[in-house]
């Protein structure tokens, strides 16, 4: 504690403490809010993109930073991602925005609904079979 040496009171040691790492607050407070901004949901589930979104907005508010309702709100649609731009739109426009944990809930939905949307393709080995039985009347071949 170089920074205390020498000092007589504690409101002299809290200056000294304060001054020395005052930037280092500030500095760590930009980093957060960076990451809050440039977070990406990418390929993993909405609940992994809110977790890791979360996080950083609790060591924000641990540093006494805390992130206002109406940024993190846009800061989590933006970082969901171009596969959520419609829900994202609808949320945007609506007034009040949606609090922070109604949305993420709203969010875990729209993936539900999305893949339950998403149904497998037949694969071409099936595609040409069937196609091939039922062209030359139950499998025989072609002169």
């Amino acid at each position: 504690m170089a920074e205390a040496v020498g000092l007589s009171t504690s409101r002299e040691v809290w200056t000294a403490l304060e001054n020395a790492f005052s930037h280092r607050s500030k500095a760590r407070e930009i980093h957060l809010k960076d990451d809050l901004q440039l977070i990406k949901r990418g390929t993993r589930p909405v609940t992994a993109y809110t977790r890791a979104f979360k996080a950083l907005c609790d060591q924000l508010h641990a540093i006494g930073r805390p992130i206002d309702g109406t940024d993190k709100v846009h800061w989590f649609l933006h970082g969901l991602g171009p596969d959520f731009s419609s829900f994202s739109t609808a949320q945007m426009a609506q007034t009040p925005l949606p609090c922070f944990p109604d949305l993420v809930s709203k969010a875990e939905s729209f993936e539900l609904f999305q893949k339950s949307l998403e149904s497998p393709a037949p694969s071409a080995a099936a595609f040409t079979a069937t196609r091939g039985s039922s062209l030359h009347g139950g499998g025989s071949s072609c002169s």
